[in-house]
């Protein structure tokens, strides 16, 4: 859960700040922290991860033979540590005798594809869950941080557990980079965004005054891309989803401008389009596309790239 006040980044955007979440990227996080959120709706999975939370924290106090304690405070709601300019909030407090209390986290995996190529089939959790372990063991009770965690991840009706100590490098990178977040918040430096697809709702949402443009003829790779992206457009099948990552990319270079011009004479020009509500479901929206032009004549540099098959990402 993030944290309401923006004082602190939470346990599962710290990932996003370090560039290694599959839910986000620096770009977006700092939208968030600007007020420039986009409402999500959760998915099936997200639903029934949550109402699986308590039966997970039951099975474990069985099989781990530990206290478990949910995270819960006087209003039912669980409660947000902050420590530092890091917060989080745990599901459960796992307490071990030997070891005091530790943080402990539930995750639900429900296909054994995912199990096998995030997981490593159990061998160790994904960067960015343990990355989240850490910065809850970090804020432990927002006065002393906690000296173990556990991740419990529900498979398919079998659970296994992680057990794990702090990492000290992890820490003092993710502390640093936390603090450095707040201080580029103050002289308002917003990092580059990454080109990657998560980033073009809030990338459809940058002012393109008319008129504007902006000489991209340097870059080879870039006009190969926007070649590439035309290219994909007219696939009919196939071709959707790197057409999407060539998009997030190309909009990413342009930044807030209407028009480029690229390398070997080729150019593309930004067009915005407001979409109004029409249903609850079908809220209010904006969205771009990218009208190119690609010279029949181009440079050998772009030809043969794409001869090689070379789809540039």
């Amino acid at each position: 859960m993030p944290d309401p006040t923006l004082a602190t980044i939470s346990a599962t955007e710290i990932s996003m700040a370090l560039g290694i979440s599959p839910y986000g990227t620096p770009f977006t996080l700092w939208q968030r922290f600007k007020g420039h959120d986009i409402d999500r709706a959760g998915d099936a999975r997200m639903t029934w991860g949550t109402k699986m939370e308590p039966l997970i924290i039951e099975q474990a106090r069985d099989d781990l033979s530990l206290e478990v304690i949910p995270n819960a405070g006087d209003d039912g709601k669980q409660v947000y540590f902050r420590r530092g300019p890091i917060g989080a909030t745990r599901d459960a407090t796992i307490v071990d005798p030997d070891r005091g209390p530790g943080a402990f986290d539930a995750k639900c995996i429900f296909d054994y594809g995912t199990w096998m190529q995030k997981w490593g089939g159990g061998k160790a959790p994904p960067r960015h869950i343990e990355l989240q372990l850490q910065a809850q063991m970090f804020c432990g009770d927002g006065k002393e941080p906690f000296q173990h965690g556990r991740i419990a991840a529900w498979v398919c009706g079998e659970i296994t557990y992680f057990d794990r100590e702090p990492i000290p490098k992890v820490w003092d990178q993710m502390e640093k980079t936390a603090s450095q977040w707040f201080e580029d918040l103050k002289t308002d430096k917003q990092p580059d965004p990454f080109g990657d697809p998560m980033e073009q709702p809030w990338l459809a949402l940058l002012d393109r005054p008319k008129g504007s443009a902006i000489d991209l003829t340097g870059d080879v790779d870039l006009a190969e891309k926007v070649r590439l992206y035309a290219w994909q457009q007219k696939q009919i099948t196939g071709g959707q989803k790197a057409a999407a990552t060539l998009k997030a990319q190309i909009l990413a270079a342009i930044g807030p401008h209407e028009s480029a011009d690229f390398y070997g004479g080729i150019s593309c020009k930004i067009q915005k389009r407001e979409l109004k509500a029409i249903t609850i479901e079908r809220k209010a929206s904006t969205s771009v596309s990218i009208k190119s032009y690609i010279p029949d004549d181009l440079p050998d540099e772009i030809t043969e790239s794409a001869e090689a098959g070379d789809l540039g990402g």
